[in-house]
């Protein structure tokens, strides 16, 4: 029997390959086994194996160390390169712009230089730190050879397909559970209608909130009233939809799907694109799983898939393809675990810090419990395999190598050079070299970078049209927040009006705040004057949170139960006895005017002290979270905090309000869960209001009033996070697929 193997590129422990495997292998074999260590390379210089060796010689899992009478030193038996004097490079860099700039210079010098591309390769710990340099060497023409895993479930074509069969799925349990889905569904391109006929029917819809959207669109002559552009596209959509609502107890999911993409466009409109292999493959695969789940289970409901897609979006689970790039003559990027058995003449070892490649794996509530053979033992094998890959990495170079790291990220915060950088700096001849971009060198790398990025903007309704729904606004500091955040969402949600569905966190915020105006106003209505007591407190919760039972999933709705079941009985005991008992709940202050700008908002408390007041704001969530929403405006946030801001807002509504009855002192924010920083006591943050604050927030007021009349809603904040912006790019900017690295 023969076996070969190399404990120091030990590096697939997911895949069961463990030095444990080896040792077990020696011992069953220890009598008669003859070991052999080959310690002839013909691959590097004799440099950058020192390096390695110096690196890897910190492990103590290895062969060397457990078989009594080895030794591994290797010497480089290459006559071409053995004797270079090439030496590893060492490379730290201001941030990480600067080092992707950097990188790129290097290969556009190696090409000027007129060494084959395809000896190049840039090595990394995961996919994510070469998509820069990737988009950089594109846009100079630079062939690349790169696989890129492309989780299908966030690309634009099967993240509508999803919410299709979302909407369907909710209609069919609960007419109208689904409305608002629609006003992204009518945006879909494969339905063919024109984003100000949906904006038109979505604003005429809102003025009157008994009128629902499905109900309005499945009559032609209701249509025929609001001026279109194609009515009739609106109607085919309204049909289909009520089709495929009809045939969800009839037919299968799998039969359903297959209806959905051909009569909803989705085929033909992948048929007639540019890139329709592609298109097709996405299809195709997730068609595939939809099958793959119904051979499973028959019973596959169009719900069951959806909360099954839930699940793997909770537990960071994707549907994968691999789609690969490939040029003959190009630049290779490589995780470290694809670089094992390869070799280049130049090898860059990017982002080599210790976040990345000494970060401490955390199991969270979604971490799976795996075998003991494809897991570390302890901390200390997690980082022998880490510097295993590392090993792995550095002897990919046969001539040239060099390793960099930045000194701070792009946002200003620190990095930290991995500790395999300092073993590898114990070799005496190496030492860091600092070096930064010129800023017309960096400048001009971004602006390459952002070529041809376009901007999404929103596209809006006419004029006259958005006149006529301004013609009676009044803001609120709610609204005056959310167009603060981003004028694009305010514009959809606030002015065209379209509906939102009341998350988890929403109806658990409900909850709370109508048991807490039921134990004032029981409290008030009582004779002595005395609170509820405790129970009742809660029955009052559990009944808002059963009544709003629709907006949960099941998992959710235990969740928050059991979460206002345990804060709220302490919160009572905490406060009953101080609680001021003359008090106003939910006060409506409406026809306000400041500075001829209407007004209005509602006060979840008003505590009195004869004419002073304190006014109070119930909030759910963190405290920790709620920092930089507390804080007044500063160098870093201008506009200060939304906190901060709604106070405020609340004074000048008060000193506004005539005739003058009270005179507000002092604002309050309650919390009502537990601090989560100490997990001990319920916290109440009082925020000043001072007359430097009212000025500013006067000129907030006024100007952003003046956007609003002044119809500013078409450029968002262009957050990640932000659903609207990302509609908007998604519908109306030309889009490359969203990519899902893989992380080897």
């Amino acid at each position: 029997m023969f076996a070969v193997g190399d404990d120091d590129q030990s590096i697939y422990e997911f895949q069961g390959a463990r030095m444990k495997n080896i040792m077990d292998f020696y011992h069953k074999f220890e009598k008669s086994i003859q070991v052999i260590v080959m310690e002839e390379n013909y691959r590097s210089t004799q440099h950058i194996l020192d390096s390695a060796c110096i690196l890897i010689n910190n492990n103590r899992e290895r062969l060397i160390n457990q078989i009594s009478g080895l030794k591994k030193e290797l010497t480089a038996q290459n006559t071409g390169l053995a004797a270079l004097p090439n030496k590893p490079n060492i490379k730290q860099y201001y941030n990480t712009k600067h080092e992707e700039g950097a990188i790129v210079d290097a290969i556009v010098q190696l090409q000027a230089e007129a060494v084959p591309l395809n000896e190049i390769a840039v090595v990394y710990r995961n996919h994510k730190q070469a998509e820069e340099i990737i988009n950089l060497i594109e846009k100079k023409g630079i062939s690349y050879n790169v696989v890129k895993r492309i989780n299908i479930l966030d690309l634009p074509m099967i993240t509508k397909l999803i919410k299709l069969i979302e909407y369907i799925a909710k209609e069919g349990k609960n007419p109208y559970r689904g409305e608002h889905l629609l006003f992204e569904m009518m945006h879909f391109s494969s339905f063919k209608i024109a984003s100000n006929d949906a904006a038109k029917v979505f604003a005429h819809c809102g003025r009157d909130w008994q009128l629902k959207t499905r109900d309005f669109i499945n009559k032609p002559q209701n249509l025929a009233t609001l001026n279109l552009q194609a009515p009739e596209r609106i109607s085919q959509f309204s049909e289909n939809i009520n089709s495929w609502i009809e045939l969800v107890p009839n037919i299968t999911f799998q039969e359903l799907f297959g209806r959905i993409i051909n009569q909803g466009g989705f085929l033909q409109e992948i048929l007639n694109s540019p890139d329709k292999t592609w298109q097709m493959q996405v299809l195709i695969t997730f068609f595939d799983f939809i099958k793959e789940e119904s051979m499973k289970n028959p019973r596959l409901s169009i719900s069951s898939f959806i909360e099954m897609l839930e699940k793997m979006h909770t537990n960071e689970l994707e549907l994968g393809v691999n789609k690969t790039i490939y040029e003959e003559n190009g630049v290779n990027f490589l995780t470290a675990h694809s670089s094992k058995g390869l070799e280049f003449r130049h090898v860059f070892i990017i982002g080599a810090t210790s976040n990345v490649w000494n970060k401490k794996k955390s199991g969270g509530y979604n971490a799976y419990s795996l075998p003991d053979t494809l897991t570390f033992s302890n901390e200390e094998n997690a980082l022998e395999s880490s510097r295993r890959l590392f090993y792995v990495a550095m002897t990919r170079a046969k001539e040239h190598l060099q390793i960099s790291f930045s000194q701070q990220d792009n946002k200003g915060k620190a990095n930290e050079k991995t500790l395999f950088l300092a073993e590898i700096l114990e070799n005496e001849d190496l030492k860091i070299a600092e070096e930064h971009l010129s800023t017309e060198k960096l400048t001009a790398l971004t602006f390459e970078g952002l070529e041809e990025q376009k901007t999404a903007e929103a596209p809006l309704l006419d004029t006259n049209y958005i006149n006529s729904l301004l013609e009676k606004y009044t803001l609120s500091v709610t609204h005056l927040n959310k167009y603060l955040r981003c004028p694009v969402a305010f514009y959809y949600e606030n002015i065209i009006r379209v509906p939102a569905a009341k998350n988890d966190a929403m109806a658990f915020g409900s909850a709370i705040h109508f048991a807490l105006k039921r134990l004032f106003d029981k409290m008030l209505e009582s004779e002595t004057g005395a609170f509820p007591d405790k129970d009742e407190f809660i029955k009052d919760y559990l009944q808002e949170m059963r009544r709003n039972r629709a907006s949960f999933s099941d998992q959710e709705f235990e969740r928050r139960k059991e979460l206002g079941e345990e804060v709220l009985p302490d919160y009572y005991d905490q406060y009953m006895g101080s609680w001021n008992k003359i008090v106003i709940t939910e006060y409506d202050i409406k026809n306000i005017e400041m500075d001829g700008i209407p007004l209005n908002g509602k006060l979840d408390k008003i505590e009195f002290d004869k004419h002073n007041v304190n006014v109070v704001d119930y909030k759910t969530g963190k405290v920790s979270a709620a920092k930089k929403k507390l804080q007044e405006p500063n160098e870093k946030e201008p506009l200060g905090g939304e906190y901060w801001r709604q106070v405020v807002f609340y004074k000048i509504l008060m000193d506004e309000l005539r005739p003058k009855r009270w005179t507000m002192m002092s604002g309050e924010i309650d919390f009502i869960e537990k601090d989560d920083r100490t997990k001990k006591d319920f916290v109440k943050v009082k925020i000043p209001v001072t007359r430097e604050g009212i000025l500013l927030l006067k000129a907030q007021i006024k100007d952003t009033w003046h956007k609003i009349m002044n119809h500013e809603f078409s450029k968002g904040c262009e957050e990640d996070d932000c659903k609207w912006c990302s509609f908007v790019k998604n519908q109306f900017v030309a889009e490359k697929p969203l990519i899902e690295f893989e992380e080897a």
